[in-house]
């Protein structure tokens, strides 16, 4: 099992970081009327969504049933969802071992603006036995009725001491040692994800110590790269493109033209699902991949890095 699944926490005392937050969340659950609307807002990877399955489970809910349902909102915007879940809000618990049923709204700024209309009903005035946690990495996009109607709590990054102690939780937990430069890597190439910790530590927990701190580089790499393709993507200026650019470290610019290469290919065929239902869509993301193709023909054993940087630039024009 992923070191991700296997450390992820799965009670409040568990949680490294965030102790203000999960502290007032605690009081807040375990008061005698707890919100049934929440926002977890904060960067990607930061444990909003562990932290919802946590709640739900001090709510009494059993996540493991059909009491607890997990939607991923950047798929499901529609009208269509909303219905549904408001419709499926009458019914009582179907788990014994559940007191309350729990909807778990993810990526919920991905929502459309009548998908959340639609919600607010069912947000301000829920069922006693139903509740509502929304996680977004973008809480200004939420329509200010829908936030209004919510409890919000911040989940911070975590801290570099706070990285080095999940790490060490872990290695503990799985009886290894790794050298302390590969340590003060892995706390760099997270910037604070608890998510991308366990990942990176997935990556190389098995490696020769001399091949873990190229590894970790190159899994770094593929991350800045699949963060540049998301962002051609959705037809970023050139602004944005430059930012991110200017992050990426010490990247080998040829493998990184076959991985934008490989990665448009893939959602052009749409191998990940997200388009089959809105055709149109689906010719527009391919129409992209065509244009980021064709900047990205050519090898760059010769311009290296610099071509890098021209065809993405060309992306935009």
């Amino acid at each position: 099992m992923p070191l991700y699944n296997t450390y992820r926490p799965k009670v409040f005392s568990e949680i490294i970081g965030n102790e203000a937050t999960v502290k007032t969340i605690q009081n807040k659950i375990n008061g005698e009327d707890p919100p049934h609307s929440i926002i977890l807002h904060g960067p990607s990877g930061c444990g909003k969504t562990t932290l919802a399955r946590i709640i739900a489970n001090e709510l009494g809910c059993n996540i493991k049933s059909l009491d607890f349902v997990e939607l991923d909102i950047a798929q499901l915007t529609g009208v269509d969802t909303a219905r549904e879940i408001r419709q499926n809000m009458s019914f009582l618990p179907f788990d014994e071992k559940s007191k309350c049923r729990v909807w778990l709204l993810d990526e919920f700024h991905k929502a459309s603006s009548s998908f959340q209309n639609a919600m607010l009903k069912a947000l301000e005035e829920p069922p006693n036995h139903c509740y509502f946690l929304l996680a977004t990495t973008d809480p200004q996009k939420i329509i200010t009725t829908v936030q209004t109607r919510c409890t919000k709590f911040k989940v911070e990054a975590l801290e570099d001491r706070q990285i080095n102690q999940l790490i060490d939780w872990v290695l503990k937990g799985e009886k290894f040692t790794i050298p302390n430069d590969v340590i003060d890597e892995i706390v760099a190439a997270a910037d604070g994800c608890p998510r991308e910790t366990l990942v990176i530590l997935d990556q190389i927990i098995d490696l020769d110590p001399k091949e873990m701190l190229s590894a970790i580089q190159q899994t770094e790499a593929d991350r800045e790269v699949k963060e540049l393709c998301q962002a051609m993507l959705k037809r970023a200026d050139w602004p944005k493109l430059a930012t991110i650019l200017k992050g990426m470290k010490s990247i080998d610019a040829e493998r990184a033209r076959q991985a934008v290469i490989a990665w448009f290919a893939s959602v052009a065929l749409d191998r990940q699902g997200f388009n089959k239902k809105n055709i149109t869509q689906w010719n527009e993301v391919a129409a992209t991949s065509a244009l980021v193709f064709d900047c990205f023909k050519d090898n760059l054993f010769y311009t290296g890095m610099s071509g890098f940087i021209f065809a993405t630039y060309n992306t935009t024009l």
